[in-house]
């Protein structure tokens, strides 16, 4: 959690908003898709949302509800829904609000309140089209895991299922498109698995694709 965290934060948030025209809704969902595939940005800037959402501003309440949403959505699908040091979501969550209203902002004065409709029809098409290649049924024979390290290994959480193993590793791919270049330690042991691993080597997360026949948790107990 650092300083360096939130300004990259910063800028994947003001390039969404460059390219959604300044359009909130299509921000959010981009903030949403990004947040869910690699949430090493939010751990690196955890401290300083929590210390802008704790300023004293006008806040639209449904707003800071879908972000309190996506980050306990975010926790709970990595295993750390009951991890204590990440149980004070609303700092984060009006964090995250503000951020996103702030560069909102900071575009349309600069472009006078002016929207791309071209840019969003295209952005909306994309995540379309995103939707339909990384989800599939429940009887799908691939599974995504995930592992959190902090440092030491955590427990593995099923993510999502997918047919094939064409569509789980494309997955993984995305996922190591989206992790920052500059802030973290990005190794693909293979075509199934990433290993990523922030500058302080205190936080790692382990994606894996695996047939649907195989848990890594190993065998139930009886």
């Amino acid at each position: 959690m650092s300083e360096q965290g939130m300004t990259r934060l910063e800028a994947d948030v003001r390039a969404m908003v460059l390219g959604a025209g300044g359009d909130p809704g299509p921000i959010k969902t981009v903030f949403a898709v990004n947040l869910r595939t690699a949430p090493f940005g939010l751990f690196s800037a955890w401290d300083e949302l929590a210390r802008l959402g704790a300023e004293d501003r006008h806040r639209i309440p449904v707003d800071v509800e879908w972000a309190r949403g996506l980050v306990n959505e975010v926790l709970q699908a990595l295993g750390m829904g009951s991890d204590g040091r990440w149980r004070n979501l609303m700092p984060v969550a009006r964090g995250i609000v503000d951020l996103i209203a702030g560069e909102i902002q900071s575009y349309r004065r600069q472009r006078g309140g002016g929207t791309g409709s071209l840019t969003i029809r295209v952005l909306v098409v994309t995540l379309g089209l995103l939707a339909l290649a990384t989800s599939a049924s429940a009887e799908g024979t691939w599974v995504l895991w995930s592992q959190l390290y902090t440092p030491g290994a955590g427990d593995w959480v099923r993510q999502t299922t997918y047919l094939t193993p064409t569509e789980c590793t494309e997955a993984i791919d995305y996922r190591e498109v989206l992790t920052p270049k500059n802030g973290f330690a990005i190794d693909r042991r293979s075509p199934t698995d990433l290993f990523l691993m922030d500058q302080s080597r205190a936080r790692g997360l382990l994606w894996r694709c695996l047939p649907d026949t195989v848990d890594p948790r190993g065998p139930k107990a009886k």
